[in-house]
């Protein structure tokens, strides 16, 4: 799945590319704001081992996609190099029902927010379309990690820290002024150990000794959106 979304979106921007190679640059535009929604693919690894740890009827369901929604704020600094600017918040679960522990909806729910920032060259840029590759980081500014085991609810967080990787996206204009846009990122996204407020550390069983939990939001997301530009 990963695989096909990254084919297709390459070869979007590649068309849009061979497009508009030779073509005017994209109208006289320095700014643009829009909002996306985004998908993406995950491994919370010791989440999803603290999990099997503590459901296992049935099974611990692994956590594996996420959803999440953003905005941002881009800026043409010279031409075909921008900077862009964000917000994204992104959330991802696995709750099931259970007869060990007895309980109802046992398991995770992850909320994170960053602030989000790239630098992109534009591969191809006109009046009509236009593709772009970069680099791409991100600041933690909550993480948050809700364990629920049987009645009891366990609420945990993480100190904030940042996040790096890369990004490929286009779109193409509808009028003069709106453009809907595809974008997929990678990011290495990692925190510290997740505590509780009283400064209780999660902890897992791995390899014959106690390991302290970390979230990990590492992956590729997807995303799909509308953008503003003036």
């Amino acid at each position: 799945m990963k695989n096909l979304i990254l084919l297709a979106l390459m070869v979007f921007i590649s068309d849009q590319a061979f497009a508009a190679r030779g073509s005017s640059s994209r109208m006289g535009n320095r700014f643009g704001i829009g909002a996306y929604y985004l998908t993406g693919f995950f491994n919370p690894a010791d989440l999803n081992i603290k999990g099997g740890q503590l459901i296992t009827s049935p099974k611990f369901q692994n956590i594996t996609q996420g959803q999440g929604f953003g905005g941002f704020f881009d800026f043409k600094v010279v031409e075909s190099f921008h900077v862009k600017v964000g917000y994204e918040s992104l959330s991802m679960s696995s709750k099931q029902d259970t007869t060990t522990p007895a309980g109802r909806e046992s398991g995770f729910q992850i909320k994170q927010d960053l602030a989000t920032f790239a630098f992109n060259y534009y591969l191809a840029e006109n009046s009509s379309n236009f593709a772009y590759i970069g680099a791409k980081g991100a600041y933690q500014l909550t993480n948050g990690v809700t364990q629920r085991n049987t009645n009891t609810v366990t609420e945990y967080s993480a100190p904030s820290g940042i996040g790096y990787g890369a990004n490929v996206g286009g779109g193409f204009m509808i009028g003069e002024n709106f453009a809907l846009i595809l974008e997929a990122t990678y990011l290495i996204n990692k925190t510290d150990t997740l505590k509780t407020a009283s400064g209780s550390e999660m902890t897992y069983s791995g390899g014959g000794s106690t390991k302290k939990a970390i979230l990990d939001t590492s992956g590729l997301t997807a995303s799909v959106g509308v953008g503003l530009f003036f």
